[in-house]
């Protein structure tokens, strides 16, 4: 390469050079002619090459780092670079590489490369710079309002972010909650309650991630706690109360509101509250968790009733009443019902249940002192007792008031039970014409000089130190009777009946009549008036009569002057003896006190038949068959007869059975008997009976007819009809004989005869045959038989020539066909 320069100027520029390169320079001096020969060389190097495809890589895990790096340039001169920005980075370059250190983070630079040799050095600004990798985020704040359910994460925004990540991670480790945003801020909704979350936030540029924001911390609002257990403890009026731990809570709040107005707040750190509220109302108690800085949502309320609280100003009325009594008391919060409780000293315990303030017991004791307590009820408490209040009962009406005379001293007793509560009684005597009394402390007292024959009425009325009790019932006392006078006695024969009469005293309660016998046997009747009937004397007997006087104290007795003969005693032991054969009964008897004569009866329907006399028994004859007895005897003096004997009942022999008629079916052998009955009859005998001496069946029947099936074939049988009634049995007049049907044929057998186109057929003896048929049939329907009475072969003739014939044998009586044989088979020619 060359350059030219003309007058006086001893420099020129050489273009075109390369750079970087390495260059020998010497000057020529140019004539007109000849030029002059060359200079001593000299030699310099060109300006160095600029690098070239130039890249910036930013540390993306570093804040203020990065790497530049180039394709190296021809004769590799020393190379430099300058970031400048807000700050000015220098770096020498090594190995066409230069490491960019303590740059702001997040920030653009713009680069300068100069390249340099020995001579010179040449500066390029680049047209492209780079930014480095964002700051993390700063004044990062998190926002929860309470009662919010979500948390708004804010920073200080950066125009050189492109995107913001969020995160928020719970202290118990959950899952990791993510929100992207490409402003200031970000959401996060649905964080769990009760955990304490870890909130950061990193910037992402340029495909580069910021470190994470310093951390901030904050606390969800408390999970909501669930009530398991409220309830109010009926004894001690006290709230037992728990629930469910819930997260995130260091003090729990519970609050109790009463429907009357009432309200307490607590405060637990544990899950369950004891507490006392006042009686009577329902609660709803609300448990509500506190955290760090929020409340939770309170929880569902739990209704709770304390009990219903004490009845008070308890007040007893009606003092010394003989059972009643009532109390009044002031209304109880919370009670639905009230129930009153009176304890006496006697320990029993009286139950007054009421839905108002007050109650009356109707079923107290008397005589007592008793004790009330008073408790209001709802459904399911009864409060703890009221204050005590007393009630005085009215000492006890005496019981068991007796009054007694003694007739030997003419001394009256009154006497009674110990009445409870009383300390002392006031007794008083009433008669029509004074009244007397005085006080004891005693269970008894006694009277004197008290008329016979007059009524007199006493009462006891108790008393204590409270109270007078009610009198007792008064005891009516009759003193002593007079006796009887003018007592006479009739005898009426027909009714075995005494009349006894007397003439009557005042002031008597009533009359005893008594007859007694030599045997120390006894009869009485009682009579209000002057005379009474004694039934049923004892028959047969001399007899004494008396007649007592009697009022409730005491007997007096007057007996008659004249004594009484009974009428003969009835006949007992009566028995009756039948004779079945001839149709008699024999009446028996024992003897009857005082008896001369015997009369015996027999009634029936159809007839009665009497008999006197002096024997002890007496046969009845020519009785009417299938009759019914009853038989009665009495027995007879001079002046009266006794009551008939008791009845003894008996049948007589049944009637025969009459038409006795059989019918037989000669194909079942089955064999209906039929008579007519006379008469009463229990039930009928029927006997078949084999005359063969094969046994025979007997058969019993309250009907007029019996069936069987149970028959031989070929046999003879005699038939009996019996009429049973009681012990005895009337057989029928006749016996009737009656014959079965023959057997079926057995053994048969046949043979042809060619020439006569005839067949033999051939059979056993069958029981109770007089004869036999035999039947042919042929195939073509053509029939042929033959008769026989006395043999078992029998030629059946005139057979159609080529068919095939069926033989069967059937036997007869008088009476009836067997069932035919079995079939045998003949083919004639």
């Amino acid at each position: 390469m060359t350059c030219q320069t003309v007058d006086e100027n001893t420099s020129c520029v050489v273009p075109g050079l390369m750079c970087g390169g390495h260059y020998y320079a010497w000057a020529i001096a140019l004539g007109e002619e000849y030029n002059s020969s060359e200079s001593n060389s000299v030699w310099f190097y060109s300006a160095p090459c600029l690098p070239t495809n130039v890249e910036v890589e930013v540390d993306c895990y570093s804040d203020g780092d990065a790497v530049a790096s180039w394709d190296p340039p021809y004769n590799a001169p020393n190379i430099s670079l300058t970031a400048s920005g807000s700050l000015q980075v220098y770096c020498q370059a090594e190995n066409n590489l230069c490491n960019l250190t303590g740059l702001g983070c997040g920030e653009t630079y713009n680069l300068s490369l100069t390249a340099s040799n020995s001579q010179c050095s040449v500066t390029k600004h680049m047209s492209s710079n780079f930014t480095t990798r964002p700051c993390k985020p700063q004044r990062v704040v998190v926002d929860l309002p309470c009662g919010s359910e979500i948390a708004v994460l804010s920073w200080e925004e950066r125009p050189e972010v492109e995107l913001y990540m969020g995160s928020a991670v719970s202290s118990s480790g959950g899952m990791e909650h993510w929100c992207n945003s490409t402003g200031s801020s970000c959401d996060f909704p649905g964080l769990s309650c009760g955990e304490t979350y870890t909130f950061t936030v990193k910037a992402l540029s340029r495909g580069c991630c910021s470190q994470h924001s310093d951390p901030v911390y904050i606390p969800t609002e408390p999970c909501q706690p669930v009530i398991v257990l409220a309830e109010a403890d009926c004894q001690t009026e006290e709230l037992q109360l728990s629930w469910l731990p819930a997260s995130g809570v260091v003090l729990y709040l519970i609050t109790a509101t009463g429907n009357l107005g009432y309200v307490e707040n607590y405060n637990a750190t544990e899950t369950n509250l004891t507490a006392s509220l006042p009686c009577g109302q329902n609660y709803s108690i609300i448990v509500q968790g506190r955290g760090s800085s929020c409340d939770s949502d309170p929880s569902s309320p739990a209704f709770v009733k304390t009990p219903p609280c004490i009845p008070h100003h308890v007040t007893t009325n009606e003092q010394c009443e003989a059972n009643t009594a009532s109390v009044i008391w002031g209304a109880s919060d919370g009670a639905k019902k009230y129930v009153a409780e009176a304890v006496g000293h006697d320990g029993h315990s009286h139950l007054c249940y009421s839905d108002y303030t007050n109650c009356t017991w109707d079923d107290l004791h008397c005589g007592d002192e008793y004790t009330v307590l008073v408790r209001s009820m709802d459904d399911y408490c009864t409060s703890l007792p009221s204050t005590s209040a007393v009630i005085y009962m009215a000492p006890c009406s005496p019981q068991n008031v007796l009054a007694s005379a003694d007739c030997e001293t003419n001394l009256v007793s009154l006497s009674w039970d110990a009445s409870n509560g009383s300390s002392t009684y006031h007794v008083s005597l009433e008669t029509e014409w004074q009244i007397v009394w005085h006080d004891t402390n005693d269970t008894k007292t006694y009277w004197s000089d008290l008329g016979c024959g007059a009524n007199y009425s006493f009462t006891v009325t108790p008393r204590n130190l409270y109270c007078t009790g009610m009198s007792s019932i008064p005891a009516i006392i009759q003193t002593w009777p007079c006796p009887p006078e003018g007592v006479y006695a009739m005898h009426d024969c027909l009714s075995g009946t005494a009349k006894i009469m007397w003439q009557p005293n005042s002031a008597m309660d009533h009359y005893t009549a008594i007859v007694d016998s030599h045997f120390g046997i006894s009869q009485t009747c009682m009579s209000y008036s002057d005379e009474c009937d004694v039934f049923g004397l004892t028959c047969g007997q001399n007899l004494t009569v008396s007649v007592t006087a009697s009022n409730r104290q005491c007997n007096v007795t007057s007996v008659a002057q004249h004594g009484l003969q009974s009428g003969p005693c009835s006949p007992t032991y009566v028995s009756v003896v039948k004779d079945c054969a001839n149709n008699t009964a024999a009446v028996s008897w024992s003897a009857s006190d005082g008896a001369s004569l015997y009369l015996v009866t027999a009634s029936s329907y159809h007839v009665n038949i009497s008999h006197q006399t002096s024997d002890l028994n007496y046969t009845l004859s020519d009785l009417m068959c299938s009759s019914h007895y009853a038989i009665q005897v009495v027995a007879m003096d001079d002046n009266c007869s006794s009551l008939p004997s008791q009845v003894v009942e008996f049948d007589s022999a049944p009637c025969p059975p009459q038409n006795v008629n059989t019918q037989l079916n000669c194909m079942s052998n089955n064999l209906t008997v039929s008579w007519d009955s006379f008469g009463y009859a229990d039930y009928y005998l029927v006997w078949v009976i084999d005359d063969n001496g094969g046994g025979g069946e007997a058969f019993n029947t309250t009907r007029n007819e019996c069936s069987t099936s149970y028959l031989n074939c070929g046999s003879s049988y005699t038939v009996q009809v019996t009429a049973v009634k009681g012990d005895c049995q009337t057989r029928s007049s006749f016996n009737h004989n009656i014959l079965t049907a023959p057997c079926q044929p057995q053994g048969i057998q046949g043979s042809l005869d060619c020439v006569t186109n005839s067949a033999w057929i051939s059979w056993s003896h069958t029981l109770g045959a007089d004869g036999y048929t035999v039947s042919a049939l042929g195939e073509d329907d053509s029939t042929a038989n033959c008769t026989t009475w006395t043999n078992t072969t029998c030629e059946v003739e005139d057979l159609a020539c080529g068919l095939l014939y069926s033989f069967s044998v059937i036997a007869k009586n008088s009476e009836c066909e067997s069932y035919p044989s079995t079939d045998i088979e003949l083919q004639t020619v």
